[in-house]
């Protein structure tokens, strides 16, 4: 009598039952899933499927934790129940058989019915999706935190070498966190010579024609400098907290690797750029008075992370300027202008090592005495690297022992 395909069992040596990596039950839901380890190939193969998949489903977004559960899932059955090949005719493996099951799952997750109509072992994992779907004439309504899909390293699953675990969300741990002036206090009592009355006549300071002779009933001028300079103190303070806010939210989805810095313009630096920089441009104002910078260790997890910010993970993309394609006096980044709930932020995207480099020109950038070829060269050594380039990786590793002096160089006065 004929065997069905779909009924072949695994070959002996392939008939495994339980695991001393992955315990029995681990793939029982997508919370017991996230402990599942594979090795590097595999999970390698099973990030491609689920980013694929989230780009272009955002609504409908799958846990990286789930797709673990329904990939050991299908491992676990090759041994008593699978195809001898695969698609493209291909030798069947348990692996293959795996990932096999994870392609059936996201087909129904996408048109909400099997191809087979028939496939239904992982309905209960359908719960952890992020979105909308119709099962059987009833809406159910899905619910899960926002997905990521990064990766941190773990203890060795075959016996001694490092490898990789499936983690999500709350990643980046606070010590990969700096917030600028996290600890000061912008308040009334730092500007004491601008806000006190230091005649005690009436008029503050700044307003006061003479403020150590009392007597003036007049201020300077008719507006008051000391009202619009509260406001900006105000409006420092407010951005403080939506920054604090928006921080905590890249923490959860940028990569487990990731260095996140931050800061909200001082009350003087937001005067300053309005003059110095945007008071006669009619077309520009200012659209980085909260700004936040994701730092990422390659350029292929930087264009995966850009993927997801033009998809709107973080809110409408205002304005995006690829600095990569066309250098600013050697500066390279993506600068981004997200608008979220109702207040403009801009997130930086780069490389660490193209941080790095930001931070040692930063102060050449500000005197405007940036020697902008050396810039550049750096930069490009650092993308090159950044591209996987390994002796551009080195030189550059080399030039970093000596921070002080690639300072120096890049400082032209």
């Amino acid at each position: 009598m004929a065997r069905f395909y779909a009924k072949t069992p695994a070959r002996k040596k392939e008939r495994i039952y339980g695991s001393k990596v992955n315990p029995k039950g681990s793939a029982a839901s997508a919370a017991s899933a996230k402990a599942i380890r594979f090795d590097k190939k595999t999970i390698a193969a099973i990030r491609k499927k689920v980013d694929n998949h989230n780009y272009n489903y955002p609504d409908r977004k799958i846990p990286i934790s789930t797709a673990a559960a329904v990939v050991r899932r299908g491992m676990g059955a090759y041994s008593t129940s699978h195809s001898p090949t695969i698609t493209g005719g291909k030798p069947n493996n348990r692996v293959a058989w795996g990932l096999a099951r994870l392609n059936a799952f996201m087909h129904k997750v996408r048109h909400t019915k099997s191809t087979s109509e028939k496939y239904n072992q992982d309905n209960d994992l359908l719960a952890t999706i992020k979105g909308k779907m119709e099962l059987g004439g009833m809406v159910e309504h899905l619910k899960s935190p926002i997905i990521t899909t990064g990766m941190q390293n773990g203890l060795s699953q075959w016996g001694g070498s490092p490898t990789t675990v499936f983690a999500e969300g709350g990643r980046v741990g606070d010590g990969q966190v700096k917030i600028v002036n996290q600890d000061v206090a912008f308040d009334e009592s730092m500007y004491k010579g601008i806000l006190d009355d230091f005649d005690a006549d009436g008029l503050p300071n700044a307003d006061d024609p003479n403020p150590r002779r009392k007597g003036d009933t007049k201020s300077v001028e008719q507006v008051k400098f000391t009202d619009t300079f509260k406001k900006v103190l105000n409006t420092k303070n407010e951005l403080d907290d939506t920054m604090q806010g928006f921080v905590d939210e890249l923490k959860k989805t940028a990569p487990s690797t990731s260095k996140i810095y931050a800061r909200t313009k001082t009350p003087f630096s937001i005067l300053n750029k309005l003059v110095s920089k945007r008071m006669l441009d009619q077309k520009k104002g200012l659209t980085d008075l909260i700004g936040t910078t994701i730092a990422v260790d390659t350029f292929a997890e930087l264009e995966r992370v850009a993927k997801r910010i033009d998809k709107g993970l973080y809110g409408k993309v205002i304005e995006v300027v690829d600095f990569y394609k066309n250098p600013n006096n050697g500066y390279m980044a993506l600068h981004y202008i997200i608008e979220r709930d109702g207040t403009l932020i801009e997130v930086q995207l780069k490389t660490k090592r193209m941080k790095n480099v930001n931070m040692l020109s930063h102060d050449a950038y500000k005197k405007g005495t940036l020697n902008a070829p050396y810039l550049l060269y750096l930069t490009t050594l650092a993308h090159k690297a950044d591209m996987g380039d390994k002796s551009s990786a080195k030189e550059f590793e080399n030039l970093m022992k000596d921070k002080s002096r690639v300072e120096k160089q890049l400082n032209k006065s």
